[in-house]
């Protein structure tokens, strides 16, 4: 199995945190989103100064790690930890115009 490696950057430390592991680049994303929400996470309080990187991939059969050439901005914690926005249909056009 293939597993993506992230890192979060803190912009106001200028330093990478302790990498993490997870399935997809999807599932990377989420799982900083939800710390985000989190009322008390550092990640929730201080949204705009860090940064989540896609900075490789871990292969679990062969242990071998390949990194990206220069990580990948993939979003500010505080944009991630948005709620998401639902796509307008008609049927909501016509419920907003009441």
């Amino acid at each position: 199995m293939i597993l993506q490696i992230f890192s979060v950057f803190d912009s106001k430390v200028e330093d990478f945190m302790t990498p993490f592991f997870s399935q997809t680049i999807k599932s990377g994303q989420r799982a900083i989103a939800n710390l985000a929400r989190e009322t008390d996470h550092p990640l929730n309080t201080n949204g705009e100064d860090y940064t989540l990187f896609h900075i490789g991939q871990f292969d679990t059969e062969s242990a071998l790690i390949t990194t990206q050439k220069t990580p990948v901005a993939l979003g500010l914690a505080i944009t991630l930890g948005s709620p998401p926005r639902l796509p307008i249909t008609s049927d909501h056009a016509k419920e907003a115009q009441g």
